[in-house]
């Protein structure tokens, strides 16, 4: 563990340039520069704007689609989202080191394909009317939704200096909070609301599948932001050769 970290340390412009004492001015504009944490935050953000979206909505959305009680509604969230989705963020660590230690750009490579599975599945479960099949199909973005925890953060610790952590873990999680619980429900609302108004009972549905697009969107971000980190390596070693 100790070796893959300083593998990405010696690829970091980050940790070179930074100060010591360095304000969270100075620190924004530097993981704007660096491709892959830029990447990587507006990635988490997305992933976050649908998975918040989403969490705020689906008790209702199973409630009125699928007439299950508050009650049946509450302990499948709590085992889905809570238990399998706790399995996902672990497994998400497990497998992104093991990929990683044979090709760094797969740290974050890794979580797009999660993202790229999961979709098409979330989307088929909004869509299913056989209320077990869905609940039976929402188990896969259920464990792959939180698999991006571990190596974001992991990720953006090793591009920066250890007193900067703190301050960088504030501002991954600002973004995520701002636009994944302040736009993501609000997006559903405004979409079942207008967008989707003339389907009637079926209006959430349909919103929350719209909102799935921002995830595909979000795997494209981490892709980028992991082909970022082959070229900062190549980049490295010309530079001392």
């Amino acid at each position: 563990m100790y070796f893959k970290f300083e593998e990405l340390k010696s690829n970091s412009n980050l940790k070179k340039t930074s100060p010591k004492g360095i304000g969270y001015k100075s620190l924004v504009k530097q993981l704007v520069m660096d491709k892959s944490c830029c990447h990587s935050l507006f990635g988490a953000a997305l992933a976050a704007m649908v998975s918040l979206g989403a969490g705020a909505w689906i008790a209702a959305f199973l409630i009125r689609a699928h007439g299950l009680s508050i009650a049946h509604v509450g302990i499948y969230l709590a085992i889905t989202i809570g238990i399998v989705g706790a399995l996902g963020t672990w497994l998400g660590g497990v497998i992104s080191d093991h990929l990683g230690s044979k090709d760094p750009t797969w740290r974050l490579k890794f979580i797009a394909v999660t993202l790229l599975i999961a979709k098409p599945f979330a989307i088929l479960f909004y869509l299913l009317d056989n209320t077990t099949l869905a609940l039976v199909v929402f188990i896969v973005p259920a464990l792959t939704g939180a698999m991006l925890i571990g190596p974001t953060f992991s990720h953006l610790y090793s591009r920066v200096e250890a007193s900067s952590r703190p301050m960088v873990t504030a501002i991954f999680m600002f973004m995520v909070n701002l636009i994944g619980l302040g736009l993501g429900p609000i997006l559903v609302g405004l979409m079942s609301d207008a967008q989707f108004s003339a389907y009637g009972p079926n209006s959430l549905r349909y919103a929350l599948v719209a909102l799935q697009i921002a995830g595909f969107w979000a795997a494209v971000h981490f892709w980028i932001a992991g082909r970022a980190i082959k070229f900062d390596f190549v980049g490295s070693v010309q530079s001392k050769i």
